[in-house]
């Protein structure tokens, strides 16, 4: 129990460290990072994008920057994972910092608790718990995305199968829980962006065609953020 509460702590406080704000202030300097909804336009329709994250920066400076913090994120995941990996090897509480990390960089301790939305650092925490997940999950969530023509599906579907793949393709329960932890977590601090999508589907009925396009056009339809 002690090696869980060690790890879930630390897993917090590395998470916490938000490189989108410490990035965003040196290529960025004035820009308003912790903006709670940001706009801009998609062939004349707002989208909206709440949290202060790499999508932040790559609105703000470009998406070079934000793939850079994009990579810390996910380092700061995957380092804070194995440490845990090493110093308990006897037990999964690397389970919990990986967790932990996803909590900290959406609620973070160091920023009045508002951060981004937690997809780069379960990039982070799964290469160290499972890399071939990712090489499964990620295509996999694509594909069903493109066959429904669906954006939100193609690029955020693979979180919802990470806690199947850890339950029955690993046989593994801890694992599973962490998955789904990990899953519901994301989605939770997505929900201002589900809201949207949803609200955008409401509008009015799209051909297959169409809503290809906006898969192509990258996840926030923007070709200049990505």
């Amino acid at each position: 129990m002690v090696s869980f509460l060690v790890a879930a702590l630390l897993g917090y406080l590395v998470g916490s460290v938000s490189f989108a704000r410490l990035v965003g202030r040196r290529v960025a300097p004035g820009a308003d990072l912790q903006t709670a909804h940001l706009e801009f336009h998609e062939g004349g329709q707002a989208v909206e994008i709440s949290g202060v994250s790499a999508t932040s920066v790559s609105i703000r400076a470009g998406r070079r920057w934000g793939f850079l913090v994009s990579l810390l994120d996910i380092g700061k995941a995957a380092a804070v994972t194995a440490l845990c990996r090493w110093l308990f090897p006897d037990d999964q509480a690397y389970l919990a910092a990986a967790t932990f990390a996803v909590v900290g960089h959406i609620w973070p301790v160091w920023h009045g608790f508002k951060g981004g939305f937690g997809v780069s650092p379960m990039l982070g925490g799964l290469l160290v718990v499972d890399p071939v997940a990712l090489l499964v999950v990620i295509p996999l969530g694509i594909l069903i995305g493109l066959v429904l023509a669906d954006r939100l599906i193609a690029f955020d579907g693979w979180t919802l199968l990470l806690a199947p793949w850890f339950l029955f393709v690993r046989e593994d329960p801890a694992a599973a829980l962490y998955g789904l932890a990990i899953t519901l977590l994301y989605w939770w601090a997505m929900r201002v962006e589900v809201r949207d999508h949803i609200g955008r589907l409401r509008r009015g009925p799209r051909d297959w065609h169409s809503r290809f396009a906006d898969i192509r056009r990258g996840y926030t339809g923007d070709p200049n953020v990505g």
